[in-house]
C-alpha cells in the first residue's frame, strides 16, 4: 500500500501470522489470535528509511483489514493534543 502526503512517499507491507499454536508460552495470551507485522519504507527528500512494527490482536482478520485499523489508530493518535 502506497501513501503520498506532506512531501513524503510511504510504502507499507502488512503480514498477518495466525498460526499462533507455534508460539512459546501461548497460554499466557488467552485471547491471542494474530501477530501482525507492518514493514514501512518512507522516502522524504530522496532519503529512505525502513521500519518494522509488530502488533498482537485478539482478532482473526486479513492483512488489508489490519493495515486499515492500524492506519486509523495512528491517525487518531497523531491528532491528539500534547499534554
Amino acid at each position: 500500500m502506497n501513501f503520498a502526503s506532506y512531501g513524503r512517499i510511504e510504502t507499507r507491507n502488512c503480514k498477518v501470522y495466525n498460526q499462533i499454536h507455534l508460539l512459546e508460552d501461548i497460554e499466557k495470551w488467552s485471547d491471542l489470535k494474530s501477530v501482525i507485522q507492518i514493514t514501512s519504507e518512507r522516502e522524504i527528500n530522496e532519503k529512505k528509511t525502513n521500519e518494522t512494527r509488530l502488533y498482537i490482536s485478539s482478532l482473526n482478520e486479513e492483512a488489508e483489514a489490519f493495515n486499515k485499523y492500524i492506519r486509523m489508530h495512528w491517525g487518531v493518535e497523531n491528532s491528539l493534543e500534547p499534554s
